[in-house]
């Protein structure tokens, strides 16, 4: 696992999740698991972000510190480090421009990049939904990468969870930033509930989307329980799974062409059904 250069919220943290407002039309990974013991026979650790031998880019995510205004691109950016990591993990590595990230907030949002007053303020930047975003990266792609499904999970199957990176190279999770995380990473720690208090002790500043490129091997004795791998802010941090569990609160697994044309394949996952029950999905939601 690479950890990359430190960087510090200096800078106020800037929401840019919006809740998924079509989710319950989606259908659940356990849904199309086939086989359970095969689904979950899976490496006891993953790191799909050893292949990126570069800084994870910040695509002007607040608070990025270039010079441009950072905006609240934060479900794009997750997006663009999952095509890292797909890529990465094949060995053909592909870093998305910030140009590229900001044509999908664009082009999902209408992010308006010329709309800035004085004071640092966009009208049109309001974040993103994570289902508009899935289904734009399906048929437009970013920067030329496409996805050719997505499925959704629930933050609280931890071993669908683990599964679902292990088989599809990572998963993209919308989660609630509270102060302790900012504390924790300002101070270079990795996030968990701070001994003897409960997140709700702690003061929620807003959604953000990151992508999980990995897990760590459980404890021989539990708890504590084990950590994801994921990555925000230009770096990665672990998060303890008792922390997932209390800030996710959507789970989706993007299955890349990058990785399934790799030769990479879930074993007892029905995909044929996936693929037919998204194509009915978005055939209704066209009117047709």
């Amino acid at each position: 696992m690479i950890k990359h250069p430190e960087l510090h919220l200096y800078a106020p943290f800037k929401n840019g999740y919006v809740p998924s407002k079509t989710i319950s039309q989606y259908k659940a990974i356990h849904e199309y698991i086939k086989d359970e013991q095969a689904f979950l026979a899976h490496a006891p650790e993953i790191h799909w972000g050893d292949g990126v031998k570069v800084p994870w880019p910040m695509w002007r995510n607040g608070p990025d510190p270039s010079s441009k205004p950072p905006c609240g691109d934060c479900v794009p950016v997750a997006a663009g480090h999952l095509v890292m990591a797909y890529t990465g993990a094949a060995g053909d590595l592909f870093v998305p421009t910030t140009d590229d990230i900001i044509k999908v907030y664009s082009d999902v949002t209408g992010f308006d990049d010329s709309q800035w007053d004085s004071q640092g303020n966009n009208p049109t930047d309001n974040g993103t939904q994570p289902i508009d975003l899935l289904n734009y990266w399906k048929s437009a792609g970013i920067a030329g990468h496409k996805i050719g499904a997505f499925v959704k999970g629930y933050p609280q199957n931890i071993n669908h969870i683990k599964a679902g990176i292990a088989w599809f190279g990572g998963a993209f999770t919308a989660i609630t930033v509270y102060q302790f995380m900012e504390d924790q990473f300002n101070a270079g720690a990795d996030w968990k509930v701070p001994d003897g208090a409960a997140i709700s002790d702690s003061k929620a500043l807003g959604g953000h989307g990151v992508p999980l490129i990995g897990f760590l091997p459980d404890p021989p004795v539990r708890p504590p329980y084990g950590d994801f791998d994921l990555i925000t802010w230009a770096k990665s941090v672990l998060t303890s799974y008792n922390a997932f569990w209390g800030i996710s609160v959507e789970v989706w697994f993007p299955i890349s062409l990058d990785w399934v044309q790799g030769g990479k394949s879930p074993n007892g996952f029905d995909m044929e059904q996936l693929l037919a029950d998204l194509q009915l999905v978005q055939a209704r939601d066209s009117g047709n």
